[in-house]
C-alpha cells in the first residue's frame, strides 16, 4: 500500500513538474484538451458517444413527428368524439335539471 501511495505521489509531482515548463500555448492546448477528453476506457467513451448519438437521432424523430398534420380521418374522428362528449354532457345536464338537483348536488 505503501508503494502504491509514493508512485502516485511521484507520478503528481512529475506532472507538476511538466505542467511548469509548459508554455502558455501549450498549457491552454493542455487545458482544452482536458475540457474535451473524459476519463475512463475507449470502451466507456465510445459507448457514451454512441449514446449521445442515439439521443441526438431519437430528439431528431420526435421533432419531426411532433410537426406533421394528422390526416383528414383522424381530424374527422377528433371531431365526432369532440361532438359526442358535448352531447353527452348536455343530456347529463338536461337529467339532472330533471331530477330537479341544483346546483349544490
Amino acid at each position: 500500500m505503501h508503494a502504491k501511495l509514493a508512485d502516485q505521489e511521484r507520478a503528481a509531482k512529475a506532472k507538476r513538474k511538466r505542467l511548469r515548463q509548459m508554455s502558455d500555448e501549450q498549457r491552454q492546448a493542455h487545458e482544452q484538451w482536458q475540457k474535451n477528453h473524459r476519463s475512463g476506457s475507449a470502451a466507456v467513451r465510445a459507448r457514451r458517444r454512441a449514446e449521445i448519438e442515439q439521443n441526438r437521432a431519437a430528439r431528431k424523430t420526435l421533432e419531426c413527428a411532433g410537426q406533421s398534420q394528422p390526416s383528414a380521418e383522424l381530424q374527422q374522428i377528433a371531431e365526432a368524439i369532440r361532438r359526442a362528449e358535448a352531447e353527452i354532457r348536455r343530456r347529463d345536464n338536461e337529467r339532472r335539471i330533471a331530477a330537479g338537483e341544483g346546483i349544490f348536488g
